[in-house]
Order: structure tokens, then C-alpha cells, then sequence
């Protein structure tokens, strides 16, 4: 096991330290095709190595990321056994976190490691105290105030972080300190989740940063630009932006918008823009302009860079949809590109595979239902697909001489049980200068939804 083999590695270098340290030097740097395999080498090693170099800055901050781990994945042994063996000062809060995790708790796996972080603490000379179960969902700490239910985040020897979100969530707290308390508690659990095999429970504090509307748009892009976050993660967290604010009123940014502000935030979108990257890239499309297509091309490329397969990676809409825009404008070098790019990480991407497959196969709307005065039309999208249980999106068009209404709604939208009713909902008005002009907006706005999939309903 990684255990036996980290204690073997440790008591070479005690016993024989010149003879061990090329060895351990080997192992640490192979190469060997597998990235968790070389983080469990790593950290089986490492404990001899910082025994032999205790001031070793690459080695600290390998003992950083193996530590960064919230799955409790058993290479976390070995960079705990190294704290301990070095007595790592600089390590005590990155090996503190472990003494109270509550991940698999139930698993012999997990108390190896409480056991390992005792002693790491025990090396550094503190004795931290035992958990408190006393009130370890929060139940009685979120009676007392916002401000001490939130500074639970920082008592994770007496409260679970977890059910300090859950009550964020049941009692409605919607603030700039709740925002800024779960966002350090989500960097915390993703910044190195690309080191993880597990899924990691990461839906409490993304429901908390739902409930906070488009307050929390930024917080959010800031998670999904983590160093070492996770692919799958980055998806969640888009789809969840999706939610924070109505995507009506996106859609009346967007017809009052210039081209220019329409490619800059197709290009380098700020994070309200970022869940709405297909709505952008729909309307851009029909410009026809080379600087356009160019942008709509750099909203792909960056959509899919270092994105994965997991999560919901089968219906989050702009990963979906931007394929479908950019296979319109009939060109594949960004498609080949990605997928060039994809088979060189290795894994499955099978997803990813098929939403860049569907939209090689997407051509212009040749036909766009008439649009009339005060007479809807109604357009449908499934996902998924019509054969799937998944989400579907509807957007209903009324022309009233020379303003253009809309309904936009999501129904099935199940996405962790995060939106009430599993429903989104939202309504938006442009007003024109003239009815020639309502006719054109209205019409737009029809090509646009047939460009993403949408299907007249008749």
C-alpha cells in the first residue's frame, strides 16, 4: 500500500540517508503516464525527501497540494507523515483542516488520516482539541446571528462547513459577508480538485452563492479560474451563474448593445456574460463580420479550454450551443483544434465530443416563422435532446406595434434541486424606434433561437 510503501521510503533515509536520497529523487521526478500515480510516488517520498531537505521550496510546495486535497485521497498520507517528520511550521494550517474533515468519514481511509494529522500537529507542538459535536450542523449557531453563523467557516473543530451553507440557504441570508465567506470556503475545497478522484461536495456552497443573485457573479468567475480546478467544476459553476440572474433581461442588453461591447464581452466576457456566451454568439453571428466570427471563434476556444466531461457537462447550454453557432459559420479548424487537444489529455471526453460533432452539423435557419402584430410565436428547445428527460427552453416572441416582448422560461430544469419549482422564468420588453424596426428585432430574435436549436411550436 501507499502507506507501507511511504514508511519504507522514510526508514531507508533514516537508516542509509546517501544511498536513499538519489533513489527518492528518481521516484520523485518519474514519469510515468499517470498523474495520480505520480502524486501517490510523490507522496510516498516526500517524507524522506524533507527529512533530507527540510528547507526545499518545491518540496513545501508539493506537501501544499497533496494537502489541498478535500476527498481525502489517501496521498494525503504521505505529505501529513512529511509535516510530522520535518516538523513543517510553514504546513500547520494546510495540515490543520485534515484533523476535522468530514468527507467519507465513515471510512477506515479517512481516520488514517485524522490520526496522521494529529500527529503532524502533536510534531509542530500543539495538541488541537478533539471535535465538538455539540452543535455540529450549526442548528443552534444559525439562531444567534448572520455574523456568528459565518464565522463558523473559521471553527471547523466544531462546526461542518457544509451545514453552515445549508443554513445560509434555509434562512435566506443574502450579503456581501455570506458571499465572501462561501466563496473562501469553495476556493478552499476546489483550488486543487484536479487533483481529486472523487467528486467533491461542493452543491451546499454553490446553493448559497445561487441564492445571492447576480451579486455573486464575480465570486463565482473567480472560482473557475483557480489554478488547478477541476474541468467538471468549472461547468457546474457556469450552469449555477445561470441562475443568478433572468435571462430576459440579458436578452435586452443584448438588442440595446453595439457590436463592439457585443465582441469585447463575447471575447473577454465579464462574469455577468459569461453563463450567456450562446445568446451572444447567436445574435454576433448574424452580423456577418469577420471581427465577429473571430470572437465567436475565441468564445468556443475558451469555453472548452480545460473544461471536461462529469458533471453536467450533458446540458449546461453553452457548452452545448456554442459549437452550434460557430458549426454555422462552416468552419472546423477550432473544432479540430480542441478536439486535437482533448485526445492528448487522455480519459474519456465522449460528451464534449458529441456537443463539437452536433455542431459541425448545424447550418443557418433558411426560414423564419412571420412575425405579426400581436400574434406570439413560440419556440422550444430540448437540450438534451426530445428522447431525453432534461431541461427544456422556451422563448415566446410578441410583437405590439413598435415593441418586442418576451417570455423567456426553463422547464425540467431537476439541476440539483437548485431553482425552485425546477422553473426559470423571466420577462423582458425592447422598445423601438419605429414598427419597421419592432418587426426586424422581433425577427432577429426568432433566427437567432433557430440558430441554438429552437423549434417553432405550431
Amino acid at each position: 500500500s501507499l502507506y507501507n510503501f511511504c514508511e519504507a521510503a522514510t526508514a531507508y533515509t533514516k537508516l542509509e540517508p546517501e544511498k536513499a536520497e538519489p533513489l527518492l529523487k528518481k521516484l520523485f521526478i518519474k514519469n510515468t503516464g499517470s498523474r495520480l500515480f505520480e502524486l501517490d510516488v510523490r507522496s510516498g517520498v516526500l517524507p524522506g525527501l524533507m527529512i533530507l531537505h527540510p528547507e526545499d521550496e518545491e518540496l513545501h510546495r508539493w506537501i501544499k497540494r497533496l494537502l489541498g486535497n478535500r476527498a481525502n485521497y489517501h496521498a494525503i498520507r504521505g505529505a501529513l507523515r512529511a509535516v510530522a517528520e520535518a516538523k513543517l511550521q510553514k504546513a500547520r494550517d494546510w495540515a490543520y483542516y485534515h484533523l476535522y474533515s468530514d468527507y467519507n468519514s465513515l471510512m477506515g481511509g479517512h481516520y488514517i488520516i485524522k490520526i496522521l494529522a494529529r500527529e503532524a500537529m502533536e510534531a509542530l507542538g500543539e495538541n488541537p482539541p478533539e471535535f465538538d459535536d455539540t452543535d455540529e450542523y450549526a442548528s443552534r449557531l444559525a439562531k444567534e446571528s448572520v455574523e456568528k453563523l459565518l464565522d463558523g467557516f473559521n471553527h471547523p473543530e466544531k462546526y461542518y462547513p457544509r451545514h453552515i451553507c445549508k443554513k445560509i440557504v434555509d434562512n435566506n441570508i443574502q450579503n456581501k459577508e455570506a458571499i465572501a465567506a462561501v466563496g473562501a470556503y469553495l476556493e478552499d475545497v476546489l483550488f486543487y480538485s484536479s487533483d481529486e478522484e472523487e467528486y467533491l461536495e461542493i452543491w451546499d456552497g454553490l446553493k448559497a452563492l445561487s441564492i445571492q443573485g447576480a451579486a455573486a457573479a464575480e465570486t463565482c468567475s473567480n472560482l473557475m479560474n483557480l489554478e488547478f480546478i477541476h474541468g467538471r467544476y468549472i461547468t457546474d459553476i457556469i450552469y449555477v451563474m445561470r441562475t443568478l440572474e433572468g435571462e430576459a433581461q440579458i436578452r435586452e442588453w443584448i438588442c440595446s448593445a453595439t457590436t463592439e461591447e457585443l465582441v469585447k464581452e463575447l471575447a473577454e466576457p465579464r462574469p455577468r456574460f459569461i453563463p450567456w456566451l450562446d445568446l451572444l454568439a447567436a445574435h454576433l453571428f448574424f452580423t456577418e463580420s469577420e471581427e465577429a466570427h473571430e470572437a465567436i471563434e475565441a468564445a468556443l476556444l475558451g469555453r472548452y479550454r480545460n473544461s471536461s466531461d462529469g458533471g453536467w457537462s450533458d446540458e449546461e447550454p453553452t457548452i452545448i450551443r456554442l459549437p452550434l453557432v460557430y458549426g454555422a459559420m462552416g468552419r472546423h479548424e477550432a473544432v479540430d483544434k480542441i478536439k486535437s487537444e482533448l485526445e492528448q489529455k487522455g480519459g474519456s471526453f465522449y460528451t464534449l465530443q458529441c456537443h463539437l460533432d452536433n455542431g459541425k452539423e448545424n447550418s443557418v435557419p433558411e426560414k423564419v416563422p412571420a412575425i405579426k402584430d400581436n400574434v406570439s410565436v413560440k419556440f422550444l428547445n430540448d437540450i438534451k435532446g426530445e428522447h431525453y428527460n432534461g431541461p427544456v427552453y422556451s422563448l415566446e416572441i410578441l410583437l405590439k406595434g413598435n415593441t418586442v416582448f418576451f417570455t423567456c422560461v426553463v422547464d425540467n430544469l431537476y439541476f440539483q434541486s437548485l431553482v425552485e419549482d425546477e422553473r426559470l422564468e423571466s420577462h423582458g420588453e425592447v422598445k423601438c424606434d419605429t414598427e419597421e424596426k419592432a418587426v426586424q428585432m422581433a425577427e432577429s430574435m426568432a433566427k437567432e433561437a433557430m440558430l441554438l436549436n429552437y423549434k417553432e411550436v405550431k
